[in-house]
C-alpha cells in the first residue's frame, strides 16, 4: 500500500478517511501501554511465585532454631504501678 492511500473506507468516512500511516501510528501508541502491562504482569508473576523448597539440612537447622527458641524461658513480667508517672 502506498502512504496516503485509503483503506477502502473513504465512502463510509468521507473526507475524514483513515490513512494507512494514521492507523499504524495509533496502533503503535496502543502497543506501548499494552506492552508495559504485559511486562508488569510478568514481573508480578515472577516475584509472586513461591520460594523453592528447602534442602533437608537447611530445614532441620530451621526447625532446631525454632525448638531452641521455644525452650528458652520468657523474661519476667514487670508490673508498673499505674499511679507513678513515667520518666
Amino acid at each position: 500500500m502506498v502512504r496516503g492511500e485509503t483503506l477502502g473506507v473513504s465512502s463510509f468516512l468521507g473526507e475524514r478517511a483513515l490513512r494507512y500511516g494514521d492507523c499504524m501510528s495509533a496502533l503503535m501508541w496502543w502497543l506501548i501501554p499494552l506492552g508495559a502491562t504485559v511486562l508488569a504482569l510478568g514481573y508480578a508473576f515472577y516475584r509472586g511465585r513461591p520460594d523453592r523448597p528447602m534442602e533437608g539440612a537447611e530445614g532441620m537447622q530451621t526447625l532446631r532454631a525454632f525448638q531452641d527458641a521455644m525452650e528458652r524461658p520468657l523474661p519476667p513480667e514487670v508490673h508498673d504501678d499505674l499511679d507513678e508517672p513515667r520518666p
